[in-house]
């Protein structure tokens, strides 16, 4: 079970976090690529990106946690805890991405408020929560292997 768990665990890290870095780059390769003349369409592509990654993200959040819970139930090893307690903050900040960025933004998107300075603040926002969930996303999945190769066990 600890194996499955890890396996689960680091599939769900690193995809979470390659699509957070797929989807910063291919944003702004959008917008690049329309050009200022087509903004509004780039806008509307990129925004439906961001709100399918949110899904996805939700998906990743959750497999990898239930991989961290294998792992831990697998072994009691606390390094499997480092790794669900790293995804627990990376999913909620998921969570607040889903729950309170996307609908704030689509709707300033929709609204014809995207140049505005709310937007741009909502943007800063989702930058660094996309950030920061990466970077715990990241480092749990740097440590997935120290629970497979096996530290103490912290109860017996």
């Amino acid at each position: 079970m600890r194996y499955f768990g890890s396996v689960l665990a680091m599939l769900a890290a690193g995809v979470w976090v390659g699509g957070i870095v797929c989807v910063a780059v291919f944003a702004q390769s959008t917008f690049k690529v329309l050009g200022p003349e087509q903004r509004e369409l780039a806008g509307t592509v990129t925004s439906r990106m961001f709100v399918l990654f949110g899904w996805i993200q939700l998906t990743c959040a959750a497999l990898g946690l239930l991989g961290a819970f294998l792992m831990y139930v697998g072994g009691r090893r606390g390094s499997a805890a480092v790794v669900f307690g790293l995804l627990a903050a990376a999913a909620i900040g998921a969570v607040a991405y889903n729950m309170w960025l996307v609908p704030k933004m689509e709707g300033l998107r929709q609204a014809g408020k995207s140049a505005g300075p709310e937007f741009k603040q909502m943007h800063d926002y989702s930058r660094t929560l996309l950030m920061g969930t990466g970077l715990a996303a990241l480092v749990a999945l740097a440590v997935v292997p120290r629970a497979i190769r096996g530290e103490k066990r912290i109860a017996e």
